[in-house]
């Protein structure tokens, strides 16, 4: 099956610069959909989620960064990357700070458009399978957790009964003998289970 195109959420007041990163990402095989306005794209947002969100840092009536604000209070994971004609350090760093991916800076070329896209869906992809490998991880040591649980009643209890045997065993000629083996097969238990803890322990630590 085919993968789905990763879909771009455009929110600018500007209908030329909206328009150019629709062309732009559009010819890339991106899904696009624009917004010259903050709340109607937060509304769209909130019903079908995008991939990325592209926004400009100074509109009117809603800000870029109450907007990223609003975005992620809808899905954390959505990545943002802000358009600003102002490029002070200052407002760079307080969008990132509010959970931007990155800016760019206005003049910017396609190539630049189409590079920062690029490297914030592979962000966004690491993450998600980043996100994915730690839920199979913690799966897999519950699983393993419940297995050792249930491997480590078994022989405990057979020790606890071989122990508690040889103090009733008869006074007889096979005594040591018979003392012996179950004294040997109560240590190979132990060493079984000090095996198996060892495994979980190093599980656990993955």
């Amino acid at each position: 099956m085919k993968d789905q195109p990763h879909y771009i959420v455009v929110i600018n007041d500007d209908q030329a610069m909206r328009l150019s990163c629709y062309k732009i990402l559009r010819k890339e095989g991106y899904k696009i959909a624009t917004f010259d306005d903050g709340i109607v794209g937060l509304e769209h947002i909130s019903q079908r989620k995008p991939d990325l969100l592209i926004i400009d840092l100074k509109m009117p009536q809603l800000g870029g960064i109450e907007i990223i604000s609003r975005v992620h209070a809808i899905d954390s994971d959505i990545c943002i990357v802000v358009i600003t004609g102002y490029t002070t350090l200052g407002a760079a760093a307080e969008a990132i700070k509010n959970g931007a991916y990155d800016f760019l800076p206005q003049p910017f070329t396609a190539d630049e458009l189409r590079i920062i896209v690029r490297r914030a869906l592979e962000r966004r992809m690491l993450e998600k399978k980043a996100i994915v490998l730690k839920q199979e991880n913690e799966r897999l040591q519950r699983r393993f957790t419940t297995f050792v649980s249930h491997q480590l009643q078994s022989p405990l209890a057979d020790m606890k009964r071989y122990l508690e045997a040889l103090e009733y065993l008869p006074d007889t000629p096979k005594r040591q003998q018979v003392q012996k083996e179950w004294i040997d097969f109560t240590l190979t238990r132990i060493t079984e289970l000090l095996e198996l803890v060892s495994n979980w322990l190093k599980i656990s630590k993955i």
